[in-house]
């Protein structure tokens, strides 16, 4: 009868062990899975976060090493349509001309500059000028402008070390525009960096040099 009993407890006991043992190995593959997942996502997250770096210095020393250009005006072959209107030739070549005249001046750092402004500039009404504005500079007035300015603020930044000095906020204002949050904008979608960014290279390159 005891026999029976501990026989009994043996096979019980072995019976919970492999229970047990079964449980374990389970959360050791379950633990496992999860340290590879882990280990797989900070891994992507590491090289990610490393490819962005490289793009961001990659165009941090495209940016410094071209020179500022000014817009080219795009040759225009075929007549300018405005709704139901042609553009005269000549209108568009005079317009085109006065903008080149426009883009050497720093008329465009005024920040209540407007399309009136512009129009009156150029001696065209505002609907033209922002048809010729857009065919020869293949840009909208808003972009074009602000192109212009971010051209100005690049190139201040870059040979003139007290700009990099200066707050968001002055950099703003030297440059023409009416928020910081527009100026940040506008530098990032021409530029594919943000300002603090190409400041903070630039002094890094001071620092080097």
């Amino acid at each position: 009868m005891y026999r029976d009993y501990d026989l009994k407890k043996i096979a019980d006991a072995t019976a919970e062990l492999k229970q047990n043992l079964s449980l374990r190995n389970k959360l050791d593959i379950i633990f496992g899975i999860i340290f590879l997942l882990v280990t797989a996502t900070f891994t992507y997250i590491f090289c990610k976060q490393y490819q962005r770096r490289k793009i961001r210095k990659q165009r941090f020393k495209n940016l410094i090493s071209q020179k500022i250009k000014k817009v080219k005006p795009l040759e225009i072959k075929e007549k300018i349509i405005d709704g139901e209107q042609i553009i005269k030739p000549e209108i568009v070549a005079a317009v085109s001309k006065k903008l080149e005249k426009f883009e050497e001046s720093n008329l465009y750092l005024d920040k209540d500059f407007n399309l009136s402004k512009m129009a009156a500039i150029v001696d065209c009404n505002t609907r033209y000028t922002s048809r010729i504005i857009s065919e020869t500079r293949n840009k909208k007035y808003i972009e074009y402008v602000d192109d212009l300015r971010i051209e100005f603020i690049i190139d201040k930044l870059k040979n003139d070390s007290k700009y990099r000095n200066y707050t968001i906020k002055a950099l703003t204002e030297e440059a023409g525009f009416k928020s910081p949050q527009k100026f940040k904008e506008a530098f990032t979608k021409a530029t594919e960096l943000t300002p603090l960014y190409f400041i903070k290279e630039l002094k890094r390159q001071d620092y080097k040099q």
